[in-house]
């Protein structure tokens, strides 16, 4: 309704029904607030008061211990860092391939398709852990010309092949769900076909797998762990000397936090455009401008992000030694071979 300057005014029915809501909103946030602090409260209280409180808290929260090995793991962490970000870039390039050579209708390719499917089908079920180990012995043990001797290098090569089978099949998936009409009207344009999959296809198929994308990444965050058995020092392996051993799951959550806050920011988007349907013309177009502004010209909210990212990666290279540690006690731990045995045995 408007007054008799011709200003809107809400009417009474309006303005209780705004009230009626705020109450709601408040009431609700009390209930949730209440309910979350009796919650944690008795998770708290049952934890403490257990018969072996004193214990944990001596052997895995030690300040002075996690001071004294803040500067070696410190300086080992830069090297998952490192590892993560060589490896998602040929991860990426990697699946990409693999991906484009199981779609393209292509029978010169067929050899190739068949090198696709039986790498994916079996470094998906090969453990990450043994291709780390089969890669970095395996193939110094080959003794072949230029094979690299750097645990870097062949840590490297483990995580891109474990990685690049699952991630080639997420993109293959992608690639797969986008509609024929698209592959057709852009044919119809007179686009090859390459131009059409590059054009057409791609953007619509990465947007479409960029939650499971990056769901394989934080795995990879924390796997990049793994190739400390082949003996390259990063922050696993800087904490075993001093017998602690770090919860990646929770040092993980940290460092992600800030790239899944990122690609969240997308998702309402994404479930948008999906309800209205893919048109290469309106849909493809924005998608592939929004990208492009995201890397080229980053908004303040994407830069914060990334700052928040780098802050957190260097809050979790402080806190890292700070998670677990396992303290030599008056009987020491088995040595795997002996403990494995014994579980034979038993």
């Amino acid at each position: 309704m408007t007054d008799n300057a011709g200003a809107w005014v809400p009417s009474a029915r309006q303005v209780e029904r705004d009230r009626y809501r705020r109450r709601r909103t408040r009431r609700r946030g009390l209930v949730a607030a209440a309910s979350t602090v009796v919650v944690l409260g008795v998770l708290v209280i049952a934890v403490v008061s257990a018969p072996g409180w004193d214990r944990v808290q001596q052997t895995y929260f030690d300040p002075a211990m996690a001071r004294e090995s803040v500067g070696p793991v410190a300086e080992a962490f830069v090297t998952n860092v490192e590892l993560f970000l060589v490896a998602e870039v040929m991860i990426l390039a990697l699946a990409l391939v693999v991906a484009v050579i199981r779609v393209a209708p292509v029978p010169a390719l067929m050899p190739l398709k068949i090198l696709a499917t039986v790498y994916t089908d079996v470094l998906r079920g090969t453990p990450t852990i043994l291709v780390i180990l089969l890669v970095g012995f395996g193939l110094p043990a080959l003794q072949l010309q230029g094979v690299p001797e750097s645990r870097f290098v062949l840590g490297l090569i483990a995580l891109t092949l474990s990685y690049g089978a699952y991630v080639a099949e997420v993109l293959r998936a992608g690639i797969l769900s986008v509609h024929p009409t698209q592959w057709a009207s852009g044919r119809s344009l007179g686009l090859s076909y390459a131009t059409t999959l590059r054009l057409v296809v791609l953007p619509q198929a990465v947007r479409r797998v960029a939650p499971p994308l990056l769901n394989d990444f934080v795995s990879l965050q924390k796997d990049t762990a793994l190739v400390s058995a082949i003996g390259l020092v990063e922050a696993l392996r800087a904490v075993q000397p001093r017998r602690w051993w770090v919860p990646g799951g929770g040092t993980s959550l940290l460092r992600t936090s800030g790239v899944r806050r990122l690609l969240a920011r997308e998702q309402p988007h994404v479930r948008r455009r999906a309800s209205h349907g893919n048109h290469y013309n309106a849909d493809n177009h924005k998608f592939t401008h929004r990208f492009r502004e995201t890397f080229t010209s980053p908004t303040p909210d994407i830069i914060a992000a990334t700052r928040g990212w780098v802050a957190i990666s260097c809050v979790q290279a402080l806190l890292l030694p700070a998670g677990w540690r396992c303290r030599n006690s008056q009987t020491a731990a088995p040595e795997p071979v002996t403990a494995a045995r014994e579980l034979a045995a038993a």
